[in-house]
């Protein structure tokens, strides 16, 4: 056995569902392993601990209202419900970002921003948008729309 079968035994080593040959192996490995060894002491400890905590009964009703809420389904439309209002939030978030960037690199002075032409990045977005609307004007002028 090398570590990385450890790894994957570990758990159903100490709750003892190995098979007498799997469990000769893993001691083996923890004999001759002192990382693999303090890993399951630590684990072993873990376990002991939290079987030694005091139980909690639930309230009263506690399981029926579980029950309730899975064969109605009410947890998983709660659950998009959360998830979509998460995603509309992100989305106008993000809309607001951009906005804000696109604003900022409108207004930017033009030698702000140098590009390899020359110019600017905002005074090419300005000329970019200056055409669009001449060319939009231009095509009310010809369609009448």
């Amino acid at each position: 056995m090398n570590c990385k079968n450890f790894c994957n035994q570990v758990s159903a080593y100490i709750d003892g569902l190995l098979t007498p040959a799997e469990k000769e192996l893993f001691e083996k490995h923890c004999a001759s392993c002192a990382g693999c060894a303090k890993e399951t002491a630590e684990l072993k400890n873990l376990r002991l601990s939290l079987l030694s905590l005091k139980k909690m009964p639930a309230r009263a009703g506690f399981e029926t209202s579980v029950m309730a809420k899975i064969e109605s389904g009410a947890g998983l439309a709660s659950f998009f419900e959360t998830f979509f209002r998460a995603a509309k939030a992100a989305v106008l978030v993000s809309l607001v970002v951009f906005g804000i960037i696109i604003a900022f690199d409108y207004f930017t002075p033009a030698v702000a921003q140098p590009t390899a032409s020359g110019g600017s990045i905002a005074a090419l977005n300005r000329y970019v948008l200056q055409s669009a609307a001449v060319n939009m004007s231009n095509e009310k002028l010809v369609t009448g729309r």
